[in-house]
């Protein structure tokens, strides 16, 4: 009898559909594109564990930009169920640097670094399509590395992230008609996976020398405000230092070429990070860049996230409201605003993003005697400067 039970058990669990097909991401993302009309199910679910052909997942890029053309499909091999979607994705150019010759190979898994060109091209950024994974995460087009093959779910998931990155004053889903225009507030998680790429940790040193032994390094953090690689961070952890790398979302590491301004009094500097990586390896495109909102668009009440290199571990996301604005005291000359999203040593010159994921100020430390109570210095400021005609000098003119 107890085999028999045991034997009933396994079966049962054996019969239990697994999670990723029926509550992961994966099916939550298919749910969402299903709701747009580029996504059908099956008799076992949208078969997220499956992987993705090339020609199923131009199809459903067709589907959601509403590209179809009657005209004559590009490759001599295009199956004929995705000729009108693959037509009407090369007139539109979205291929193009993806895709080349006279055969698509359309029953080939797709990669995530094509998946990821073909999503950049849709959001106006034109690559080709090696390292393009790489490229959107730095952008934050996409939130995290996704294997290659990729299946069914991941797809759904990556074009799910792009639906919610921002460019235009839009998201890519209000740019494809797939949502109302207008402002959006974001969840807690599209913060992270999108403005994350915005930010950086920040590691500076005294000397060249003590940046080889890591010898007496000081943590902290920077927001990047334009493409070159112009960043904002508090003015107290570049003084007294002569060299200085920033880390991306992705990892990778780029040295500080100098200075361009910096405010003692105010707690406020300007660096320029360099597009080349720290070992020589990689040249970026761009860098991702934050939208910087004045504090007179800020209340208290307003729900706010920090994100910064807290405790020097990299970058972490934390939710708060702001609690004041126009407060003076010690960190800053500027009136400052204090809020509860947590921060740490680490996080000063990190960004608090509000609900539509615009930065509204600098994180720069907490008051000594408060409860939870961290200090934001507003970025009104730096929006009224001219970044184009500041010079770079060395990180030691900070002194």
């Amino acid at each position: 009898m107890k085999k028999r039970i045991l034997s009933l058990l396994l079966v049962l669990i054996f019969c239990v559909p697994a999670a990723s097909a029926l509550e992961g991401d994966g099916h939550r993302a298919a749910e969402k594109l299903a709701s747009y009309g580029v996504v059908q199910g099956t008799p076992s679910g949208y078969d997220v564990d499956s992987y993705c052909t090339r020609a199923q997942a131009l199809v459903l890029l067709g589907r959601l930009g509403g590209y179809t053309s009657e005209g004559k499909a590009p490759f001599s091999d295009t199956p004929a169920w995705a000729k009108a979607e693959v037509a009407g994705l090369h007139e539109a150019g979205i291929l193009k640097g993806v895709y080349s010759g006279s055969r698509l190979k359309g029953n080939e898994r797709i990669t995530a670094d094509e998946w990821s060109a073909l999503l950049l091209h849709l959001c106006g950024v034109k690559t080709e399509s090696a390292g393009a994974a790489l490229y959107a995460r730095r952008l934050g087009v996409i939130s995290r590395e996704y294997e290659s093959p990729l299946t069914r779910g991941d797809l759904f998931e990556m074009t799910c992230e792009a639906l919610t990155y921002s460019y235009d004053g839009a998201t890519l889903a209000q740019h494809m008609g797939k949502e109302a225009g207008g402002m959006r507030l974001l969840t807690a998680r599209e913060v992270a996976d999108h403005c994350s790429a915005e930010v950086c940790s920040l590691t500076l040193y005294p000397s060249e020398e003590d940046a080889k032994t890591d010898n007496h390094r000081v943590d902290a953090s920077a927001i990047f405000l334009t493409a070159d690689g112009i960043a904002l961070t508090n003015y107290h952890p570049v003084e007294d230092t002569d060299t200085g790398y920033v880390t991306l979302c992705t990892g990778e590491s780029f040295p500080v070429e100098g200075l361009l301004w910096g405010d003692k009094k105010a707690d406020l500097a300007l660096i320029r990070v360099s597009r080349t990586s720290r070992d020589g390896k990689v040249t970026t495109p761009a860098f991702a860049t934050a939208t910087l909102t004045g504090s007179e668009e800020v209340r208290p009440g307003d729900r706010v996230y920090a994100i910064g290199n807290a405790l020097g571990l990299g970058l972490s996301v934390s939710e708060g409201i702001v609690g004041a604005k126009g407060l003076h005291n010690g960190a800053s000359n500027i009136p400052c605003m204090v809020s509860t999203a947590d921060i740490s040593q680490g996080s000063s010159g990190g960004a608090l993003f509000n609900e539509l994921g615009h930065v509204i100020a600098v994180t720069a430390g907490e008051f000594s005697d408060g409860n939870g109570l961290y200090i934001g210095i507003p970025v009104d400021s730096v929006m009224e400067m001219k970044l184009s005609s500041m010079k770079t000098v060395p990180l030691a003119k900070a002194t």
